[in-house]
């Protein structure tokens, strides 16, 4: 393989895991709002995610975004909604239960894309990812034993949810082809904030309420995605699942150290795991073959 090629996947492996860390901050920002609940926060969150979106595609698109737009397919509208659902039951998961069972539940990502890639995409995943999956779900059963504090079993159905929608766009992102990522996620953005109009036309919340959220929608939602996207042009869509999951030890230390949940030791050790496990993940990724991107 070339160093170009190299050079592009230790990109992709570099995006993912900063992908990871911007959604890694989300469960602190929800919990720090004051009034808002979870209509006001999926409101204001979808409508920055869609304006950030809008102006980074005019910007960096030839065709614009009338071009981008038009350049839909019906993959395009399955990963959308797939993930409007996913963002839908991350938001209400984060209320009814600690950030750590919701990150931890949906580290169950990789595994799930890995089946879906092999059903839909009709692309085997390599043994090496495969036991590095195993790996991860070793330290995640690990961590849950050990667990911060019970959650409700709601609030784990939402997550499982979440993680079952977010694979499903993941899979069909890459399916979609030639149709621009971004636009993909701007459909999602708008049809989240639609769904909330619908639901609850005003915005109930203070200052600090609509500063976190713009913060949701830029950093969590419209630079996290632009890196995903970035990142599924680079490398395997189970690459990017697994990759993207280092939130499940992200989120639990931002938690320790803002919030002041206590972590248990099993949970440290469980942590422990999925670092060796994505670690030694991206290390042999940048030496396996891959194409060019689009970004």
């Amino acid at each position: 393989m070339s160093d170009v090629q190299t050079g592009l996947r230790r990109q992709g492996v570099l995006m993912a895991l900063c992908a990871a860390f911007c959604t890694s901050t989300a469960g602190v920002a929800v919990r720090l709002m004051e009034q808002a609940n979870a209509l006001d926060i999926l409101l204001l969150r979808s409508f920055s995610f869609f304006a950030f979106l809008a102006i980074f595609i005019s910007l960096t698109r030839r065709t614009g975004l009338v071009g981008s737009v038009r350049s839909f397919n019906i993959n395009s509208f399955i990963a959308a909604t797939a993930l409007t659902v996913s963002q839908f039951c991350f938001i209400y998961a984060l209320l009814e239960t600690t950030i750590s069972n919701v990150v931890l539940t949906m580290a169950g990502v990789p595994a799930i894309t890995a089946v879906l890639s092999i059903i839909i995409l009709g692309r085997p995943v390599e043994p090496r990812t495969l036991a590095m999956i195993g790996l991860c779900f070793l330290g995640i059963g690990i961590m849950v034993s050990g667990g911060l504090r019970q959650g409700s079993t709601l609030g784990f159905a939402l997550s499982l949810i979440a993680s079952i929608s977010f694979s499903f766009m993941l899979t069909f992102v890459k399916k979609q082809g030639d149709t621009d990522t971004l636009a993909t996620f701007l459909l999602s953005a708008f049809m989240t904030f639609i769904a909330c109009l619908v639901m609850q036309f005003s915005f109930n919340g203070t200052f600090l309420d609509i500063v976190l959220c713009i913060y949701l929608g830029i950093v969590t939602m419209g630079i996290q995605h632009i890196l995903v996207n970035g990142a599924i042009q680079r490398i395997e869509t189970t690459l990017v699942g697994l990759l993207t999951r280092s939130q499940a030890i992200m989120a639990p230390l931002w938690a320790v150290l803002l919030l002041g949940e206590s972590i248990a030791t099993m949970t440290l050790v469980g942590g422990g795991l999925i670092a060796i496990a994505l670690t030694t993940e991206a290390v042999a990724a940048t030496k396996a073959k891959r194409g060019g991107p689009r970004f």
